[in-house]
C-alpha cells in the first residue's frame, strides 16, 4: 500500500574534516534545527571512501527495527488519509 510513497524518515550527514571549520559548524547547526523542526532524526557518520552495508545496517538498523509503520508514515499526505 505504501510502496509508491517516498517519505523521508531520517537525515544522514557525512562529516568530513570541513565540519571543523566555523562556517561549516554554523551550517550544521542550521541542519540540526531544520531536522528537528521536520521531526527527522539526524545521524552523523564519519565520511570515508566507502561503506560496508553491514556497517550502515549496524548504525541505522536498530533505529528502524524498533519503529512501527505509524511512526514512519504520516496520517495524511496532501490532505489524503492513508
Amino acid at each position: 500500500m505504501y510502496r509508491d510513497i517516498l517519505i523521508p524518515v531520517c537525515t544522514i550527514e557525512l562529516d568530513d574534516q570541513s565540519h571543523n571549520q566555523k562556517k561549516r559548524q554554523q551550517r550544521d547547526e542550521l541542519l540540526e534545527s531544520v531536522c528537528e523542526s521536520a521531526g527527522l532524526s539526524l545521524y552523523r557518520v564519519p565520511a570515508k571512501r566507502g561503506y560496508k552495508p553491514e556497517e550502515l545496517k549496524a548504525l541505522l538498523g536498530k533505529r528502524f527495527e524498533s519503529m512501527d509503520k505509524a511512526e514512519i508514515l504520516p496520517q495524511k499526505i496532501n490532505g489524503t488519509v492513508l
